[in-house]
């Protein structure tokens, strides 16, 4: 992970972020960043909105879609349910593209 932290982001595609729990507040802030050079970017964390990161580099940065439920996790094999996420989560998207998302 640490060569992404370093490395400029591709501004040719939309970029999936889904980054460790433990160090959002860096990951949030490299989205941030990469999306005020162009890059497009949809980010994947828990919705914990009281955050100083949320506030600092996701709110009024970001579009917010707050995602209805618990995200579930599947067996990739058998496709059953192998339980939920503990907490809400939200979509942060970064699109400097009037175009929006394709």
């Amino acid at each position: 992970f640490d060569g992404l932290m370093m490395d400029d982001w591709p501004l040719d595609q939309w970029i999936f972020v889904n980054p460790p729990y433990s160090n959002i507040s860096d990951w949030s802030k490299k989205c941030f960043v990469e999306s005020k050079k162009g890059a497009r970017i949809i980010l994947l964390i828990p919705a914990r909105t009281c955050t100083k990161y949320f506030h600092q580099w996701i709110y009024n940065h970001s579009e917010i879609i707050f995602i209805k439920g618990r995200l579930k996790y599947l067996n990739p094999v058998s496709g059953k349910s192998k339980g939920s996420a503990p907490f809400p989560s939200i979509l942060c998207i970064y699109n400097n593209n009037s175009e929006g998302i394709q």
